[in-house]
């Protein structure tokens, strides 16, 4: 369900360029996937508490949601050729 929310997001945001908008987004959700695996297990060493993981997993898509809807407007697309009407 989200991976056309995903896509349709990168076309809107950047109509001339969208693979290179959603290259970029892949590149960091990949970096952001593999950082959370070994923070995911510090966290667990160090305080052992699963609850406490999970608090920070939906911190984290809680921030993720409000910034994507900050960040996008729907009303704001730049077509392609970059030229807004006046």
């Amino acid at each position: 369900l989200t991976l056309g929310g995903v896509s349709a997001a990168h076309l809107e945001a950047a109509p001339d360029a969208p693979a290179s908008v959603f290259a970029i987004g892949n590149s960091a959700g990949t970096l952001g996937g593999f950082l959370s695996v070994g923070g995911c297990a510090y966290l667990q060493d160090a305080t052992h508490s699963w609850p406490l993981i999970l608090g920070v997993i939906a911190g984290h898509y809680a921030v993720g949601a409000c910034l994507f809807a900050l960040w996008i407007d729907p009303e704001d697309v730049i077509p392609p050729g970059g030229k807004r009407d006046a």
